[in-house]
């Protein structure tokens, strides 16, 4: 699996669409802090993650988010080209997100792939063919974020996942498991014999207490000597972490002082920059710094909001006149329905209507309509809805009228508004007049203390990069640094109590196991009468050698595979530090295979590596475990790091880089190395004397100009190839 091609659109801070061309060998993805380099890590691990329909808002680009508008849409996308063993193939996983009525909703979750064959794109499942080309067993060992991760052996699971999906071993696996079961089985068949055998019953009895006697001190001295075991690797870790030199400890607290100082300068300063301009505008007036054009321009608008205001009145009183008349018409119509006004043109009036329904006929056309007819049931409904009419329209008219009666105006702040003109003219005006050189004199020197404040931050920045880098190369936390060094006897001495045990444990474990097969072959050696028992002795013996045959090769196969790691482990660890110190890599295996890595020098274990001789061994088994796994799997695929020289020195920056652009292997490094800071205008920028120097791909990701760093939605990504 060669990747070809990364696109990422509106992916959080990649907004729009993103493109990335890759080769075989190294691409360079540089970055400084916040640019993108974590996001374009984690784009790539929701893309490989195929066992969740992950479609979280906070993946959305925010910029993106913000420019929708109502019933707008879009999608969250990541997909790769690659080449596989047998064509070009492209995954791709996104959803659509859209603006319906100002919530931002997301649907249509889609993981699809393709399988291109020339001009022409097959359209398949994203997950099966990412499965098939790229399976999980193998996307363990590609996705590393940090140095910390590098060690994949730091699982205790890792080396039996590895072993059993890449190794010849796992072939003996089950026939040592069958052998195992069947020489059991025959154990138990030909011990039974050998009780119930008058010649040999007694014996019997006795061995086979005492054997299972055995069989259960070994047992709980292998859980004890596991538990010692685990605690002697933890007090381990502890001492070589607290057994750094008294050097990194000193420039530790050093670092620790001037950051305090630092903090503190800052602090100052930022309660220099704590001003409310809201408030200042009104409580302190700040909104009449323009005093004569604003008091004049407010005396015209006063004068034409009175005029206004009689204006409205005037109208307001006119319309509730009108109101007035309308209510007392209505109210005559009310008590007096018979005069009331005509319905509908092709309806008589209400007077008329009442006379035809008395007299049982029409006088319009002069047909007859007899009591529960349809006709004069119609008469007297249409009378009923004028009345009904009539009462809704009183109804809706005392409405208005009570409407009308309310003030238009309940307040007299126009009178206060003219009377603070008044108050504003004077002294009021002149003290007023000062406030320009007061703001202005105000806000200069709220800027040079954010000015001053922004450069205290990136010394922090910078100050605490260091911190991180010291801490990285010493292999120590901060809680344990802060600690003071006597815990480092107290250390020692718990590790002592469980490497003793371990040692008593291990030589207990040895003597039950020989005194358990001098008991085993006492037991074999009886000699039953029945012709059965033979029978079960030699079925024993053969299930027995078989058994042993197996797991006898399994362990050389487990010792071959173990022997090719590390054999390829150092030959990438000479490349990484040519010309420099770097010791071999050793592997150790445990009985439940379980793996530790150690670099030895002369046999005996280095203690203590720097940061940088650490992160090229972790890299090294992996470029040794990717290599295997290609030659078993004959295929390959690319290794993919989020900042993982953090430790090294500026100085092999641009070697090392070579140096992994040398091995045939394609990775993809995003990292902030290569940049330096501009001392003219203190921002980052590509060292091209390095940059000329490396013969792979790069690219430079960095935030968009003109961004506001308070508001995440201004924030854009600009990818940009420079090599």
């Amino acid at each position: 699996m060669i990747i070809r091609k990364i696109t990422i659109k509106n992916f959080r801070s990649y907004y729009g669409e993103n493109e990335f061309d890759l080769k075989d060998g190294l691409t360079l993805i540089i970055g400084d802090n916040g640019d993108g380099k974590t996001t374009f890590f984690e784009a790539l691990e929701w893309l490989f993650n195929t066992s969740t329909q992950d479609v979280k808002k906070s993946n959305i680009s925010a910029k993106r988010r913000k420019e929708l508008v109502d019933g707008e849409s879009d999608e969250v996308k990541v997909s790769i080209a690659f080449q596989h063993e047998d064509g070009d193939k492209i995954v791709e996983k996104s959803f659509q997100f859209a603006n319906e009525e100002g919530n931002i909703v997301t649907r249509d979750f889609v993981f699809k792939g393709y399988e291109c064959y020339g001009a022409e794109r097959s359209l398949t499942d994203g997950k099966a063919l990412l499965d098939r080309c790229f399976d999980y067993d193998m996307r363990r060992y590609c996705l590393f974020k940090g140095e910390n991760e590098l060690n994949v052996f730091e699982n205790d699971t890792a080396l039996k996942a590895l072993v059993a999906k890449f190794s010849d071993v796992r072939q003996f696996d089950k026939y040592v498991e069958l052998s195992t079961v069947l020489e059991e089985k025959s154990d138990r068949n030909y011990k039974r014999e050998l009780k119930s055998d008058s010649k040999t019953e007694k014996e019997a009895k006795r061995l086979d207490k005492i054997i299972e006697d055995l069989k259960g001190k070994i047992s709980d001295a292998e859980k004890d000597l596991k538990k010692q075991q685990q605690v002697s690797d933890d007090f381990n870790v502890r001492i070589d972490d607290l057994a750094n030199s008294d050097e990194v400890r000193t420039k530790y607290k050093e670092i620790q002082n001037r950051l305090a100082t630092l903090q503190e300068k800052r602090s100052k300063v930022a309660e220099f920059c704590k001003i409310n301009y809201n408030h200042k505008l009104l409580d302190d007036l700040w909104i009449l710094c323009a005093f004569p054009d604003i008091l004049k321009s407010y005396q015209i608008k006063v004068s034409g909001a009175n005029r206004q205001r009689r204006r409205m009145n005037e109208k307001y009183i006119e319309n509730r006149g009108r109101l007035k008349g309308q209510k007392d018409a209505l109210t005559e119509i009310t008590h007096n329905q018979e005069v009331g006004p005509e319905l509908d043109w092709d309806i008589p009036g209400p007077q008329v209507l009442e006379e035809m329904i008395q007299d049982h006929r029409c006088k319009i056309c002069g047909h007859p309509a007899p009591e529960g007819s349809p006709e004069l049931e119609f008469m007297k409904q249409r009378l009923a809805n004028y009345y009904k009419h009539l009462e809704d329209k009183n109804k809706e008219i005392d409405e208005q009228v009570k409407e009308a009666e309310k003030p238009l105006f309940q307040f007299n702040y126009l009178s206060e508004l003219r009377t603070l003109s008044t108050t504003l003219s004077g002294e009021n005006q002149r003290e007023l007049s000062q406030l320009k050189n007061i703001i202005h004199d105000k806000i200069q020197f709220v800027a040079a203390r954010k000015e001053e404040l922004n450069k205290l931050d990136k010394q922090i920045e910078e100050m605490e990069d260091d911190k991180k880098n010291l801490l990285i190369q010493a292999n120590l936390s901060e809680s344990i640094i802060d600690k003071d060094i006597k815990d480092l006897r107290g250390y020692f001495h718990q590790k002592q109590i469980a490497d003793d045990s371990i040692y008593r444990l291990k030589s207990e474990i040895k003597d039950y196991k020989e005194k358990k097969e001098e008991l085993e072959l006492e037991y074999s050696n009886l000699k039953p009468n029945s012709g059965m028992g033979k029978v079960y002795e030699k079925v024993h013996q053969v299930f027995q050698a078989i058994m042993k045959a197996f797991l006898q090769a399994r362990k050389e196969n487990l010792r071959h595979f173990i022997n090719e790691l590390t054999e390829h482990a150092n030959k990438y660890l000479s490349k990484l530090n040519d010309g420099d110190f770097h010791g071999e890599v050793q592997i150790d295996v445990r009985e439940d295979d379980k793996a530790r890595i150690y670099l030895i020098s002369n046999g005996e274990r280095i203690m203590d590596p720097n940061g940088a001789l650490k992160t090229t061994m972790y890299m090294s088994i992996l470029f040794a475990i990717s290599d295997i796994t290609t030659q078993k799997r004959e295929d390959d695929y690319p290794l993919i790091f989020d900042a993982p020289t953090s430790s090294f020195g500026e100085v092999k920056e641009d070697l090392f880089y070579n140096i992994i652009d040398s091995i045939n292997k394609q990775c993809i490094i995003v990292t902030k190395d290569l940049l330096v800071k501009d001392e003219d205008t203190g921002a980052s920028r590509i060292d091209e004397r390095k940059l000329s120097n490396l013969k792979c791909s790069v690219y430079r990701i960095e935030k968009e100009a003109g961004f506001d760093s308070n508001d995440i939605t201004t924030i854009s990504t600009k990818v940009e190839r420079i090599k």
